[in-house]
């Protein structure tokens, strides 16, 4: 028998096996969509480039794949349903990189570096690396860091202290930001104005959404008065909760250093007896870091998270889960996202009216309350019975760590792509990974863009799974 009939194969097997081999269909994929970054002025009206400055580079000698063509983009979602009779546009975004010309003179290029808001792993790394990279890679020389966030670029006091390869060699192992850092003092003309005094034509500004949507009204002005300098902003946020982007830097190392936590709190409570161990994690609006940490410790027995509403008392309530996991383990280690559970804490009129220098929704402390709430209702229900609560609270440790080696290396190509977008001619954009390749994002997008725990996915289902909590759905009558 000839071995290349399609129906060849013994009797029994032939028909199975052609039926289950591979086959191309040809598809037909919906339109697709690109999200461009703006062009500086003079990078739009320039007929040519300068060639990449790194091609010069004395020891290291770049393959002809080492550019990023023109065409190069990479696709917001990585998977679409084929079967949708009305599917999506497809949206694009220019893959960040070096390319093959430049729009921007390093000679006559003037850097200015600043870092805005909280602490966050990996500060001191992006600094370094944007000096590194600045200086290394393509020559420029004048490169200045701006202490003490954005209102450092006005003022009797301000700091600009020109940044070289000495100054910045061990910033990466240390934690926190070594330019200082403030919130608040947001004043869009005092900044520009700085910002043209001192004769910078670039900016990157490292901060949160905040930042980001500072960075925004700064773009914006920069156009309308038709100035020729460019900013970029460097998403952080230790909680993760900036949309579009895989992830912000840090948060992998708030991750580790939060199991850390977990780990004394599961000591304490395996070490009582009806010991809980109670750690508030970072995480206003989003609960990633609790739900990451959950899912590398095992040790958790429940994990509350903002997105996900929960209660106290009665017929499938935390109170109730809780005491029936005691009695079956001896103890029970719980984790709950800071913004977790604000609803059910007790406000004023004026606490529901505070905001911080950030324009945020001041959040009452539920790490406390938690564990005052669980104390008096062990001491209510069971009065005849031992019971200990031992409560963490790592959150300005996690914040003040330098980055481990993950977010080190993340932190340096965070910086380089945003360098070679910048002397590529782009402005008003947004370095970052989606589906693990590296793009630029519209800054406007990134600004309004939010990134909740979906709890309709995997990874909360997973964390169920390792738990066993409730949902906290309370039954209906």
């Amino acid at each position: 028998m000839d071995p290349t009939a399609p129906n060849s194969g013994d009797a029994n097997g032939g028909a199975a096996a052609d039926a289950t081999a591979p086959s191309n269909t040809t598809v037909t994929l919906p339109p697709l969509t690109l999200r461009d970054v703006p062009l500086l002025p003079s990078a739009a009206a320039a007929t040519d480039t300068i060639p990449n400055p790194i091609s010069r580079h004395p020891y290291f000698h770049p393959p002809a794949t080492f550019y990023i063509s023109p065409g190069d983009v990479s696709l917001r979602h990585a998977f679409f349903d084929l079967a949708s009779a009305s599917p999506s546009p497809l949206v694009a975004y220019r893959r960040a990189g070096p390319r093959a010309g430049v729009a921007v003179d390093p000679a006559r290029a003037r850097a200015a570096v600043v870092t805005c808001g909280g602490l966050c792993p990996g500060l001191n790394t992006v600094l370094r690396e944007l000096v590194v990279g600045l200086r290394e890679l393509y020559g420029v020389r004048d490169v200045f860091g701006v202490a003490a966030g954005y209102r450092g670029f006005y003022g009797p006091d301000a700091d600009h202290a020109r940044l070289d390869l000495a100054a910045v060699d061990h910033w990466h192992k240390k934690g926190g930001t070594v330019l200082k850092t403030t919130r608040g003092g947001f004043d869009l003309n005092k900044i520009v104005d700085g910002i043209v005094a001192r004769g910078y034509t670039q900016v990157y500004a490292i901060g949160g959404d905040g930042t980001m949507r500072g960075a925004v009204a700064i773009f914006n002005e920069f156009k309308r008065r038709g100035l020729n300098i460019s900013i970029t902003g460097i998403p952080k946020t230790v909680d993760n909760d900036i949309g579009i982007i895989d992830r912000s830097f840090g948060f992998q190392t708030a991750v580790e250093i939060a199991q850390q936590a977990i780990d004394a709190a599961h000591v304490e409570a395996v070490s009582a007896v009806n010991g809980i161990g109670l750690v508030k994690l970072m995480g206003r609006s989003t609960g990633h870091i609790a739900l990451h940490a959950t899912l590398s410790s095992r040790d958790v027995d429940c994990c509350l998270i903002p997105e996900v509403d929960f209660y106290l008392e009665g017929k499938g309530g935390l109170f109730e889960f809780l005491y029936e996991r005691i009695k079956q383990k001896g103890h029970a280690v719980v984790v709950v996202a800071e913004g977790a559970g604000q609803e059910l804490i007790p406000r004023t009129d004026d606490q529901k009216r505070e905001q911080d220098e950030s324009g945020n929704i001041v959040f009452l402390d539920v790490g406390p309350w938690l564990k005052s709430e669980l104390g008096k209702w062990w001491k209510r229900e069971h009065p005849s019975e031992l019971f200990t609560v031992k409560y963490i609270d790592p959150t300005y440790m996690i914040r003040a760590v330098p980055a481990n080696a993950t977010d080190n290396l993340y932190c340096t190509l965070l910086a380089h792509s945003a360098i070679h977008g910048i002397m590529a001619g782009y402005t008003g954009f947004v370095p970052g990974p989606i589906n693990g390749n590296y793009s630029y994002i519209p800054l406007e997008d990134v600004a309004v863009a939010k990134n909740p725990v979906d709890v309709n996915d995997h990874k909360w289902a997973w964390v169920r799974s390792v738990t066993n909590q409730p949902d906290f759905m309370k039954p209906k009558y």
